[in-house]
C-alpha cells in the first residue's frame, strides 16, 4: 500500500519543486515567507510582478482551482498579477491566470520586443467554434445574443436562444 503524505508536507514539497523549476528558467525563486507564519505572502516568490499561489494535488478539482484563484487574487498586491501554479500527480505543472492578466503580460512583452504579439492566429474551424459559442446560438439561424425574440425578451440565455431557434427553424 502506498504511503499517504500529509497535505501540508505535500504543499511544501510542491512549493520547493515549483521554485526549482522556476530556477531552471533562470529566476531566483524560493518558497515565500508563509512557512514562518506570515499570511498573505505568495507561496513562491521570484517572478517580479507575479503573485504565485502554488497547489499540489493528487487530482485538482474545479472548485479547488477556483478557490485557489480567489485566494491568489485576494492576496496579490496591487502591482502583482495573481496566478495559480498547480500540478496533479504524474502530470506537468500548469498555470491558471485570468485571461485579461495574460493579455496584459503579452501586451507588455510586445512593447519590449520587436515581435508583434498583439495578434493570434487560429485555424478557421477553431475560430468558428469560438465565434458560434460566443455570438450565435447554433450558427444556423438569424438569432444572435443581443436579438429580441417575438415576446420582447433579450436572447442572452443559451437555453432561451435554443428554444427560439427551434421555433424559428420549425423544429
Amino acid at each position: 500500500m502506498a504511503k499517504k503524505i500529509n497535505s501540508r508536507a505535500k504543499g511544501a514539497a510542491g512549493e520547493r519543486e515549483l521554485a526549482a523549476k522556476l530556477r531552471d528558467y533562470g529566476f531566483e525563486a524560493r518558497r515565500g515567507q508563509q512557512y514562518s507564519g506570515a499570511n498573505g505572502d505568495a507561496d513562491v516568490v521570484g517572478l517580479p510582478g507575479i503573485h504565485i499561489e502554488c497547489k499540489r494535488y493528487e487530482k485538482m478539482h474545479p472548485k479547488e482551482l477556483a478557490d485557489a484563484m480567489r485566494q491568489a487574487k485576494r492576496d496579490a498586491r496591487d502591482d502583482e498579477r495573481p496566478i495559480v501554479a498547480y500540478r496533479e500527480d504524474y502530470k506537468e505543472w500548469q498555470v491558471r491566470i485570468d485571461l485579461f492578466e495574460l493579455l496584459g503580460l503579452i501586451m507588455e512583452m510586445s512593447d519590449n520586443t520587436d515581435l508583434d504579439l498583439k495578434y493570434a492566429t487560429l485555424s478557421l474551424p477553431d475560430f468558428m467554434e469560438i465565434y458560434k459559442d460566443t455570438r450565435h446560438c447554433c450558427g444556423e439561424c438569424r438569432f444572435q445574443r443581443d436579438d429580441v425574440c417575438s415576446r420582447g425578451s433579450l436572447l442572452k440565455d443559451v437555453d432561451i436562444m435554443d428554444r427560439a431557434c427551434d421555433r424559428f427553424e420549425g423544429r
